[in-house]
Formats: C-alpha cells, sequence, structure tokens
C-alpha cells in the first residue's frame, strides 16, 4: 500500500458521517463589514455577507481534536459552555480568527493566527504561545507572550475567555463481584519494544491465551489502543484514527514501545468485533 493509498484510507474513515453543514460561529459580527447581527441570521443584515463559516471537508471541524485525546485524561477547550476542542499529549492547536484556525473566534480584535495551545510529550501540562497577535493574549488577567496551562484555568483572547478543563477518562476494570468474572482478565501485563511485526505477534499471542485488556504502543506519531475482549479485537485506535485503519497503523509500526494491561475504556468509536486473524487477513501491512 503507497502513502497516497493510505492516507486516503485514513481520511474516508476520520470523515465517515461527517457533512458540509455550516460550522456554528462563536458570534454574529460580520467579517466583512463587522456590523453586528441578530442570533439566527445567516447573513449579514448590511452586506448580505454569509455569517456562517463553511466547513472543509477532511480539514475544519466542529470541534477538533489533537494529540492522545484517548489517553488517560485530556482538556477541553471551552468558550462558556460550549465545547470546542480537545487536546490530549503530543498535540497542538491554533486559535485564531483566519480560515485555518483549529478554533475560530469570529472578531476583528482577534489575529488570524492568535495563540498556540500545545501538549508536549511527557509535559504535565499544555503550554501557551503567543503568535505575535495585534492585541495579545492574557493568562490570569495579565497579558503573556507564552505559560503552562492548568486545569481550570482560562486565556482572555479580544473578547473571548477560553477555559481550560481537565476530563479523566479512567479505565472499567470487572471483577468477580460484578458478576462478571468470566471477563475479568487474571494473566500478567506486558511491555516491550516494537519490532517489525512485533504488533501482529503480540495480538496472535494474546487471542490464543483469549486475553481481555488493551495493547498499547506509543509511536513517533502518537500512541494507539487495540482493545480485546477473550482474545477477541474489539475497537482500536490511533490518535483519532479508528477501526481498521488504526490497525493498518499500529500493525506496520517497527518503531516505539508496547504494553498490555488488563484494563479497557469504552471507547464510541467505530467497532471492530473481528477475531485477531480476521483482521491480519483484511488488514494489509
Amino acid at each position: 500500500m503507497t502513502e497516497t493509498e493510505l492516507l486516503e484510507m485514513i481520511r474516508a474513515t476520520t470523515n465517515a458521517g461527517t457533512d458540509t453543514e455550516a460550522r456554528k460561529a462563536t458570534a454574529k459580527r460580520c467579517r466583512d463589514c463587522l456590523a453586528e447581527n441578530e442570533p439566527g441570521r445567516q447573513t449579514c443584515v448590511t452586506c448580505g455577507r454569509e455569517l456562517a463559516r463553511r466547513q472543509t471537508p477532511g480539514k475544519v471541524l466542529a470541534c477538533p481534536e489533537s494529540g492522545a485525546t484517548d489517553s488517560e485524561s485530556c482538556f477541553v477547550l471551552k468558550i462558556g459552555k460550549e465545547r470546542r476542542a480537545l487536546l490530549g499529549p503530543g498535540g497542538r492547536l491554533v486559535i485564531g480568527r483566519g480560515e485555518a484556525a483549529d478554533v475560530w473566534l469570529e472578531s476583528s480584535v482577534v489575529s488570524r493566527n492568535h495563540v498556540e495551545i500545545a501538549w508536549d510529550e511527557g509535559a504535565a501540562h499544555p503550554r501557551f504561545r503567543d503568535l505575535g497577535s495585534s492585541n495579545g493574549t492574557r493568562h490570569r488577567g495579565l497579558l503573556r507572550a507564552e505559560g503552562l496551562l492548568g486545569n481550570n484555568d482560562f486565556l482572555e483572547i479580544g473578547p473571548y475567555r477560553v477555559a481550560f478543563e481537565r476530563e479523566s477518562r479512567p479505565a472499567i476494570q470487572f471483577g468477580e463481584k460484578d458478576g462478571l468474572d468470566l471477563l475479568f482478565d487474571k494473566g500478567p501485563e506486558l511491555q516491550g519494544i516494537l519490532g517489525r511485526g512485533t504488533s501482529s505477534s503480540m495480538l496472535r499471542a494474546l487471542s490464543v491465551e483469549m486475553r481481555t485488556g488493551t495493547f498499547e504502543v506509543a509511536l513517533e506519531r502518537g500512541t494507539g489502543s487495540v482493545v480485546l475482549a477473550a482474545g477477541r479485537i474489539v475497537s482500536a485506535r490511533c490518535g483519532k484514527t479508528v477501526g481498521l485503519a488504526a490497525l493498518h497503523l499500529i500493525l506496520s509500526a517497527d518503531k516505539g514501545v508496547y504494553r498490555f494491561v488488563r484494563t479497557f475504556e469504552v471507547d464510541d468509536g467505530e467497532p471492530v468485533d473481528l477475531t485477531v486473524e480476521q483482521v491480519l487477513a483484511a488488514v494489509p501491512v
């Protein structure tokens, strides 16, 4: 499989179910004449310009995700009560007024690329960096060029208050007291170094042993996970990619580390529900 074919497969998977509905604007200020409009209007009352920004298929999402948002915790970016983006370890988001911004703010005092939010691999907290904006970025009431962001922290960007809330996703363990002792895995947890074919060999071994838990890999492009139930693959994710496309990325990896843990998280992504052999037959490596 060529790189172009792989990108097309991933794009088709990640964009499944999306459409070209208008992206909800943060405010109804016209970007051409800057006139204020009543909530609910689709065109400017003064100049007739469309007020809602159109979604670009495969590029702009109503609530974009960046980094390992399927990890134990991630940060939710909110404006008021509206969830605007998810940021996980290794992720990067740009906030601004430009069409390419991940978090889009409709105001003439917001620069096109106003501020960058990044969560470096291995760091305990995300950081922000002003991208040379005209009006600056306020952190805790003070103009700052850069700094660290904690839970319930916020940035003031023009008239907007962007809040950062940590969202934990604790793993769910099943024990005998739940009446699900047949699903509770009592085998050893594993870890090691990835090489060519390591992921497929490990999944085969876990399938033979009828293991239940999560096979996790840490790759240069992010983290991936495969959830197994009694040796059967039920879901897979690698960054924002899910399903068979995610399994292709995990099975193709020849650098990184892996581990198998006896816990798993409920994932509402695309289900797999196949045996390991069926997956290996279906996924090109």
